[in-house]
């Protein structure tokens, strides 16, 4: 007769059996791809189209339709005179959006861009006049009107001695926006013109 026959197992036995079982059924369970107890959840979703869409716009010469980076390059400006220059807004996108024009200085004489004036026709209809420094306008331009011409008229009135001989340079910024003006973000897109002006010299009166 065994000796152990009748003695209770340790329960430190018991618990190590325990162990080396669940390690065995973990194991087992690691290497199989499935089981019974797996549950499976698939949709189909059909009848829809994802199609991406491009929000893009270009500043074009009137003339030729070809890029434009500069619109005015004025030297010498006398108290009377004007310059006229056009430029051509093209949606190159598949999406309507709202845009802002304003302007905005980048180097010379602060008195003499303040003094510039300026006359803004979009369409052929005036939409602005006045400072050249108040210019702040919003346009829209839609899927089925694809693009716009405006027509920029800079001129110089004021006669002052201390406007001679200055310099003002200075950027037209376009810029896109769906709600929010100002705001550049999520689809938008933004361009420059950069305009340089000179004053000449005049006699006093």
């Amino acid at each position: 007769m065994s000796q152990n026959q009748g003695r209770p197992v340790p329960a430190i036995e018991i618990v190590s059996l325990a162990k080396i079982i669940l390690v065995i059924f973990l194991v087992i369970l690691a290497f199989s791809q499935s089981t019974d107890a797996d549950v499976f959840d698939q949709e189909i979703i059909s009848g829809y189209r994802w199609q991406a869409t491009t929000l893009e716009f270009s500043q074009l010469g009137t003339a030729n339709n070809t890029p434009a980076s500069l619109l005015f390059n004025v030297g010498g400006f006398l108290p009377g005179g004007f310059e006229v220059r056009a430029i051509r807004i093209r949606n190159e996108g598949k999406m309507s959006f709202n845009y802002s024009l304003w302007w905005e200085k980048t180097a010379g004489d602060d008195q003499f861009c303040r003094s510039l004036k300026l006359i803004v026709m979009k369409d052929w209809q005036i939409i602005f006049d006045g400072l050249l420094s108040d210019l702040s306008l919003d346009a829209r331009i839609d899927e089925d009107n694809k693009q716009e011409d405006w027509v920029f008229f800079l001129r110089l009135d004021a006669k002052d001695s201390f406007l001679k001989e200055r310099t003002c340079d200075f950027d037209f910024v376009f810029r896109t926006f769906r709600d929010n003006k100002g705001e550049a973000a999520g689809f938008f897109d933004e361009n420059r013109l950069s305009n340089h002006a000179t004053s000449g010299h005049w006699a006093d009166n």
